[in-house]
């Protein structure tokens, strides 16, 4: 299907830019044609791969380790939670495939117009930068710390952890040593892996600045924006990981060994999660939707002025002498045909990255916290129990 432009002319027609960036965007050159500026690379999300190596190895590696050796058997809790861990960093590794191709296609779509590309192959680069910055070094010790932390915690005390007594290291057998190390370096990972999402959230948002181009047409059916609607979703899953742990045993938790001396506490922190994932999903999409909505409304312009001309074309039918050549008539209502169904596939124009699909992704992901948090769960628990007990029989 043709696409319509800003000047009304058809597809392929070079369009001018539609309005400027929001004030106070940092990354706006002169307009400057973009083969003056140097080449946009891939953004790296890792670009030292030690610290790669650290985010995917050590999770896995700590968690097989204390599972074969059965560190943990009275502790299921404990378990499920390391299990939970490696599934999130899968997820984060899974999410960060997606950010080079997501940043990379809003300039090879021509989202961004051609007075721009220069501009845009800046952000790019600072895309990478910020994610491979100290500071997220800094986050990264911050993590190891508090992944130590809950050890001296247990002990009654630093003192108590590193001293003589009951509680002290020296007391403790290679694998619980080795749980202290692989716990710790767990935290530092997460530190790394939190800090990538917070920039790729930032920066998505940051997209907002640039004056973006809506396709018409797009297969995705967010104007070529869905790739970016799909890393935020991931961001927002990776943090859904550890509230469907939480929400499980917000669920299973009164009826396990452990009673209800956890259930306030993960009911709190799963209640943040959830907000946190709607937040990683959705605000760093906004400002994309409101660019979109700026390219919208010149769009929308464009198409009923197209509307008004199938009025005239249909006037000009319906008024038609009975004399006119039947070639004549036949191509006026060929291009009617043509102009309605045009009309009709653009009349909606995207406003927003996201579709349907991935909104009901997001909302799916985020069904256990909510169940456990609102109680809405013990109905299906006691359902479940009801079913138990009758297929077991009396006894």
């Amino acid at each position: 299907m043709a696409e319509i432009a800003h000047d009304g002319q058809p597809a392929g027609v070079e369009r001018a830019p539609t309005g400027e960036a929001a004030p106070g965007e940092s990354v706006h050159p002169a307009e400057v044609p973009a083969k003056e500026h140097p080449e946009a690379l891939p953004v790296s999300v890792f670009a030292d791969r030690r610290l790669l190596a650290l985010v995917v190895a050590v999770p896995i590696l700590t968690t097989g380790v204390l599972v074969a050796t059965r560190f943990f058997p009275a502790d299921p809790m404990l378990a499920s939670g390391l299990v939970a861990v490696v599934v999130g960093f899968l997820a984060f590794l899974l999410m960060t495939s997606y950010v080079p191709g997501a940043f990379s296609l809003v300039r090879l779509r021509g989202l961004v117009p051609d007075s721009h590309l220069g501009a845009y192959a800046a952000f790019e680069r600072e895309v990478g930068s910020a994610l491979n910055s100290r500071w997220a070094v800094l986050l990264g010790a911050a993590g190891g710390i508090i992944g130590f932390a809950r050890f001296p915690v247990a002990a009654g005390g630093i003192g108590e952890l590193l001293g003589d007594g009951p509680s002290a290291l020296s007391d403790w057998g290679l694998i619980a040593v080795g749980d202290i190390a692989g716990e710790t370096l767990i935290g530092a990972a997460a530190g790394l892996a939190i800090w990538r999402m917070i920039v790729i959230g930032v920066k998505v948002h940051q997209l907002g600045r640039f004056p973006l181009r809506v396709q018409l047409g797009h297969p995705d059916r967010c104007g070529g924006f869905q790739p970016l609607g799909n890393l935020c979703l991931w961001n927002a899953l990776v943090l859904s990981v550890p509230g469907v742990f939480l929400g499980w045993w917000i669920i299973a938790g009164p009826a396990s060994q452990y009673g209800s001396r956890y259930v306030a506490l993960h009911s709190l922190l799963a209640s943040l999660v959830v907000v946190l994932a709607t937040i990683a999903f959705l605000l760093p999409l906004w400002s994309i939707h409101r660019s979109m909505v700026r390219d919208a409304t010149h769009l929308r312009d464009d198409i009923e002025r197209h509307g008004q001309r199938i009025d005239r074309l249909t006037r000009d039918l319906v008024a038609a002498r009975d004399d006119i050549p039947s070639e004549t008539w036949e191509a006026m209502a060929r291009d009617l045909e043509r102009r309605q169904e045009l009309y009709k596939a653009n009349e909606k124009v995207p406003t927003w990255p996201i579709d349907a699909r991935l909104a009901t992704k997001f909302g799916t992901s985020q069904l256990v916290p909510l169940l456990g948090v609102t109680g809405m769960s013990k109905p299906i628990v006691d359902a479940v129990k009801a079913v138990s007990s009758f297929v077991e029989g009396p006894g």
